[in-house]
């Protein structure tokens, strides 16, 4: 186990509190949908940022350079991909009926049964 599981851990308090802060403040200042974006792009940052350095710490522990790369260049497309969804909610699900889909064994028209000799 080295430095970089308490450093982890520490830093994901630290994140959250001070993901707490930005949305308190700005729901204060009327703005919370606003706050949350804002602490969603930091959160993910943050958490970016402290992944690619226990990824590069733990690849320079293991002496395994390939797996520490492949490791950082993962985390930066998924702290892309959070920082993204942090800026971009998902809006509300639709949910479907059977009904509206079209049903294909009904209404199909697969051409002439020649077709299949």
């Amino acid at each position: 186990m080295g430095w970089w599981n308490p450093f982890k851990a520490i830093a994901n308090v630290v994140t959250k509190a001070v993901s707490a802060v930005i949305e308190g403040v700005s729901t204060a200042l009327g703005e919370p949908e606003l706050g949350k974006k804002i602490a969603g792009v930091f959160e993910a940052v943050v958490d970016t940022v402290v992944d690619v350095v226990v990824d590069i710490a733990v690849g320079v522990a293991t002496s395994n350079p390939v797996t520490a790369v492949v490791s950082v260049i993962t985390n930066i497309a998924e702290g892309a991909k959070d920082v993204y969804d942090a800026l971009n909610p998902a809006s509300e699900t639709v949910e479907v009926a059977a009904a509206d889909a079209p049903v294909l064994e009904g209404n199909a028209d697969y051409g002439s049964d020649d077709m299949l000799m």
